[in-house]
């Protein structure tokens, strides 16, 4: 997540800005006689790394702040405090940000929509909302919009903004975790769970292509093994721990996730005529911004754990954020000379209060997402 580490995905992104700009191009020469540009139309599938607002229209949950501190000023129902890796592609084809699928009031689908809904995964299938579901709700809309189109009344989008549409998936990381919290073997998620979810990804990518889609942009699964939410599980040992302080274990299945997603997205590129596919993995690239000493995991994995210490005082025995930070106000200085007298009944909280401030403002949001700080670098935006 460093600005070092940026490259890869910040290649993507461009080669995303770039054959969208391209195919746009194209649409506007065919169509000559139009007096206006062909907009950029995007659509989304996936999980919360996605999801600007979908969870809390599905299930009228509303997200208070600190969610959309940083930017929006106001919470927005994304799980971040701020803009998603999605946000910032929008800002680069200079078009609007994605509206939430199930957004019934200020929805704006012009140019294009967002099906990614928090929590989602790829199993079961048909359980609200697997990505089928996601695929099935993104036909519901195309074939109503043609409808609507059939009958002479206005429609978001066209059919050649269907099919010029770029398509972004990014999914995968909630069923790699729910299959280890569940203590699935090691071998059992390589060999029986990694393919099902796969399966449910080239699935969804054969019948977009189907519909008419023709550019997509998939996403490889971050590192699981990195995640504070994993660090803070209580373990025997820390010989599973790399030299990031991240857990060999989650990270090496999600590096064999990353390699057979990868595999499938070449050999789509050939089987999926006139298609474009563009992989991205930022497994690899989270991982060096690792190494680089942007994330401190470990530091951040303690501070989950000393968190979950602290009671809210309107609600006993749940931990709070706000607590930590009043905890570390007082002089530096003062905390040592309480130190020295062994007056210092929180000195593990105090310890760790840089490593909140590390936590919330520049590396990982909750417990599963990054921040909007973190986005940006890995977006690269100028």
């Amino acid at each position: 997540m460093a600005a070092i580490t940026t490259g890869a995905f910040a290649a993507a992104i461009s080669i995303a800005v770039v054959f969208t700009s391209t195919i746009l191009a194209s649409a506007a020469a065919q169509e000559a006689a139009s007096p206006c540009a062909r907009r950029p139309v995007v659509f989304a599938l996936g999980d919360s790394n996605t999801d600007t607002g979908g969870m809390g229209a599905a299930l009228g949950s509303y997200l208070p702040l600190p969610e959309g501190r940083t930017h929006f000023r106001r919470s927005t129902g994304r799980l971040c405090d701020g803009r998603l890796v999605v946000d910032y592609l929008c800002e680069s084809l200079n078009m609007s940000y994605l509206s939430p699928y199930l957004e019934a009031l200020g929805s704006d689908f012009s140019n294009g929509a967002n099906f990614a809904i928090a929590g989602a995964a790829t199993m079961p299938r048909d359980r609200p909302f697997a990505l089928h579901v996601q695929v099935q709700q993104f036909l519901h809309f195309k074939q109503r919009s043609l409808d609507l189109a059939s009958r002479g009344e206005s429609m978001p989008v066209d059919a050649h903004g269907f099919r010029d549409a770029l398509y972004l998936i990014d999914i995968g990381q909630n069923d790699l975790s729910a299959a280890f919290s569940s203590r699935v073997p090691y071998d059992d998620v390589i060999s029986q769970r990694i393919p099902a979810i796969l399966s449910e990804i080239k699935d969804a990518i054969m019948t977009l292509y189907y519909n008419g889609a023709k550019n997509f942009w998939v996403h490889g699964t971050g590192p699981l093994g990195c995640l504070p939410q994993k660090l803070a599980e209580p373990r025997t040992d820390d010989s599973d721990l790399d030299y990031n302080g991240c857990l060999k274990t989650l990270n090496s299945a999600s590096y064999e996730f990353n390699n057979q997603l990868c595999s499938i997205c070449d050999k789509l590129r050939t089987q999926l005529k006139g298609a474009t596919i563009v992989y991205t993995d930022l497994l690899a690239i989270k991982v060096r911004g690792a190494a680089a000493g942007m994330l401190r995991l470990r530091r951040a994995a303690l501070q989950l754990q000393l968190q979950r210490e602290l009671p809210r005082p309107w609600l006993p025995g749940v931990r709070g954020r706000l607590q930590v930070r009043q905890l570390g106000r007082c002089p530096l200085h003062r905390r040592r000379q309480r130190r020295r007298r062994g007056q210092d009944p929180v000195l593990g909280v105090l310890h760790a209060k840089a490593t909140l401030r590390l936590l919330l403002q520049h590396v990982t949001y909750l417990r599963y997402n990054t921040t909007s700080v973190a986005n940006y670098k890995l977006s690269d935006r100028p």
